[in-house]
């Protein structure tokens, strides 16, 4: 009976502690400063160069699921007006603030990749 219960304990405590670990960490990267260098809107991707120099000289990203509010933004910085924008009103050479995760920074090479936020961060008068 004792060997029942000692196995028991064990097969809960290996149950315990596979179920407290916790999987890797995929970090939101915020302010991640990028350049329209072209629009492809019949993919819905745009195509950008990187400032900070921490990826490939260009990479695209796909906008097909950012139709939601808040995930294409435009900040005016004098009025603090927030609005959303769609892909038709970027242009070629405007400057883009994304937030995106690490693990797609990761694919930039495999093709598009999906960005949790873009803010327009060219001024438009």
């Amino acid at each position: 009976m004792k060997k029942v219960t000692y196995l028991l304990v064990v097969l809960f405590v290996f149950t315990l502690i596979a179920g407290c670990s916790k999987p890797p960490e995929d970090i939101l990267n915020t302010g991640y400063d990028v350049t329209v260098t072209k629009i492809d809107e019949v993919n819905q991707t745009v195509y950008v160069t990187d400032n900070e120099g921490r990826l490939e000289d260009e990479f695209a990203i796909d906008c097909s699921d950012l139709t939601g509010f808040g995930q294409m933004i435009y900040v005016n910085y004098k009025t603090k007006h927030l609005s959303n924008i769609k892909l038709k009103d970027l242009k070629i050479g405007d400057s883009l603030v994304l937030s995106v995760y690490d693990s797609q920074l990761e694919q930039s090479s495999n093709g598009p990749i999906k960005v949790e936020q873009i803010q327009l961060g060219t001024q438009r008068p």
